[in-house]
C-alpha cells in the first residue's frame, strides 16, 4: 500500500509542484522525466493533460556493467540502493530541476533512439531537446558525453550521459529550461531543496480539508490540470476559498458550453458555504458570466420545451470520452437536468 514514505513511481510521479522535471517507471526502469507540455488544442486542454514523458533512462554502472538497484521513493527523496552505494533525487523548484547526488562508481543517463532530437555536448554537462529544453549541469564528477547522433539505418545513436564519482561522490541537475534563456544557477543545496519541498507541502496541505497524506501528495505533485473540467471536483478538496475560486472558475471557464456543467455543484457550494465574500471581486465576476453563459447555451441549444427536459446531442456533451450508455441522440440523461438545476440556482444566488 502506498503512503508518503513508500510510493508506487509506477502509479505515481516524483516531483512537486511548480517543477516540470519528474522520475517516472517506464518498463520496471526509472526514466528523468518532464510533465507534458499544455496541449495546442482548447478540447484536450478541457480534459487535462497526457502521460508524463520519459526521456533519460537512469542507470547504475561500473565501467560497462550495470549495478542492479532497489527504489526507495518517498514524497520528499527518491534513493536508488545498490551493493556500490546510494544515488538520491529531489526537485529544485528555483531551478526548475531534478537535483541527484550520490557515491556510486558511475551513473548513466541514457535516452531512446529519436530521429531528429537535438543534442548539445556543453562544458559542464550536455543539453537535449526531446520534449523540452533539457540542461544537464554535473556539479561534482567528471563526465563524458556521446553526442555523436551519427545517421545509420534511419535512426541516430542514442544520447549518453556517463557522470563518474570524483572522491567518492557526484552531482548534478537536470533543468528543463526555455530555449531562449540560460539555465538558472544552483543556489540550494541537496538537503536545503528536500527541506523547501517538505515545507511547501505541509503550506499547500493546510489549504485542504481533512484527507490522507498520498490525497495531498498525488495533488501537490500533479500537473497543472490548466483551463480542465476536471477541476471542479478537484475544488471539493479545498477548504482555502481562493484554492477552491481558483479550480470553480477555471473549470467553468473551460465548459461554458458544450460539456455538461459539472463545475455547478462545486459553485453552489462556493455560495453556500460563504466563501464567495473571500474572494477577489473580479474573480467573482468572471464567475457568475461563466455561469450565466453556460446557462444560456444550454437553454438555447439543449433544452426540448415540449418535455421541459434538457438534452445531449453528442457524447462529447457528457464530459466521459466514450460513454457506453449514451444511446441516439438526443439522450435524456437525470444527471443533466440535476446538473442544469444546480447551474440555475447557483446563478440566481450570484445575481
Amino acid at each position: 500500500m502506498q503512503d508518503l514514505e513508500n510510493l508506487d513511481l509506477s502509479k505515481t510521479i516524483f516531483t512537486r509542484r511548480g517543477v516540470r522535471p519528474l522520475l517516472v517507471l517506464k518498463g520496471g526502469e526509472l526514466y528523468l522525466g518532464l510533465r507534458p507540455a499544455p496541449s495546442a488544442l482548447p478540447f484536450e486542454n478541457m480534459f487535462g493533460g497526457n502521460e508524463p514523458l520519459g526521456i533519460m533512462k537512469i542507470t547504475v554502472m561500473d565501467g560497462e556493467s550495470e549495478i542492479p538497484y532497489a527504489i526507495s521513493c518517498g514524497a520528499f527523496v527518491t534513493e536508488l540502493r545498490t551493493d556500490a552505494g546510494v544515488v538520491r533525487f529531489a526537485p529544485d523548484r528555483d531551478a526548475n530541476a531534478m537535483r541527484l547526488e550520490g557515491d556510486v562508481p558511475l551513473l548513466r543517463l541514457s535516452g531512446e533512439t529519436v530521429r531528429g532530437a537535438n543534442s548539445i555536448a556543453l562544458p559542464d554537462g550536455a543539453e537535449t531537446g526531446r520534449g523540452g529544453r533539457i540542461v544537464y549541469k554535473v556539479a561534482r564528477g567528471s563526465f563524458t558525453y556521446d553526442d555523436t547522433w551519427i545517421q545509420a539505418k534511419y535512426s541516430n545513436v542514442a544520447p549518453c550521459l556517463d557522470v563518474r564519482s570524483d572522491g567518492g561522490k557526484l552531482e548534478m541537475a537536470c533543468i528543463e529550461v526555455a530555449p531562449d534563456i540560460d539555465p538558472p544557477k544552483l543556489t540550494k543545496t541537496f538537503d536545503e531543496c528536500v527541506s523547501e519541498n517538505k515545507a511547501d507541502f505541509e503550506a499547500f496541505r493546510k489549504t485542504l480539508l481533512p484527507t490522507d497524506g498520498l490525497t495531498a501528495y498525488e495533488l501537490w505533485a500533479a500537473s497543472p490540470k490548466t483551463g480542465s473540467i476536471d477541476l471542479a471536483g478537484e475544488s471539493w478538496l479545498f477548504s482555502d476559498p481562493l484554492a477552491v475560486a481558483e479550480r470553480v472558475l477555471a473549470s467553468a471557464e473551460a465548459g461554458k458550453t458544450t460539456v455538461i456543467p459539472k463545475f455547478a455543484a462545486a459553485a453552489l457550494r462556493l455560495i453556500d458555504g460563504q466563501m464567495i465574500a473571500s474572494i477577489p471581486e473580479e474573480m467573482a465576476g468572471r464567475l457568475k458570466a461563466a455561469l450565466q453563459e453556460s446557462l444560456v447555451w444550454w437553454k438555447e441549444h439543449r433544452y426540448d420545451a415540449n418535455k421541459g427536459q434538457y438534452f445531449f446531442a453528442y457524447r462529447s456533451e457528457t464530459g466521459e470520452e466514450n460513454p457506453q450508455w449514451f444511446g441516439k441522440a438526443p439522450v435524456y440523461s437525470p444527471e443533466l437536468q440535476e446538473r442544469l438545476s444546480e447551474l440555475s440556482v447557483a446563478v440566481a444566488k450570484l445575481s
